[in-house]
Order: C-alpha cells, then structure tokens, then sequence
C-alpha cells in the first residue's frame, strides 16, 4: 500500500543498513545486456509465431478452408 515505504524500516530495520554506501552501477552495461536478452528473445517469439502461422495454415488446408491468417484487402479496412 501506500505506506509500505514507510514501515519497512520498521518492520526490517536490518534490511538497508542506512550507513552503507552507495553501490555503483554502470548502467551501459546492464542495459547493452539487457538489450541484448530482449533482442533475443524478440527474435525466439518471431520465430514461434512463424511456426505457429505455419501450423495454423496447414490446418485450415486439411480442414478445406481458406487460411484465416491470410486478409482479403477488404478486410484490412475492416480492422483500422
């Protein structure tokens, strides 16, 4: 809640020593890294989503059906 900040030096007074010092961080690494741990899993998801389309495609084919990922250019009108 809102107070929570408040009583948690209360409630864990060991939790941050108020006398440590202040660490260090060197923010271009971590977010180069974790840049980088997005990209990749960007790149994982796309690549599941594309075997997924695939999948779904081969489906509506057995089934006979037109595949429902594909839009009619009157359909993309609908959408917006």
């Amino acid at each position: 809640g809102s107070r929570a900040k408040r009583y948690v030096q209360l409630l864990s007074p060991d939790l941050h020593p108020l006398n440590a010092p202040a660490t260090q961080s060197q923010p271009g690494a971590a977010s180069s890294t974790h840049q980088s741990e997005v990209s990749e899993r960007i790149m994982e998801l796309e690549s599941e989503v594309a075997a997924l389309r695939g999948a779904i495609s081969k489906l509506a084919i057995a089934l006979g059906q037109p595949d429902p990922l594909i839009l009619k250019p009157t359909d993309r009108s609908e959408h917006n």
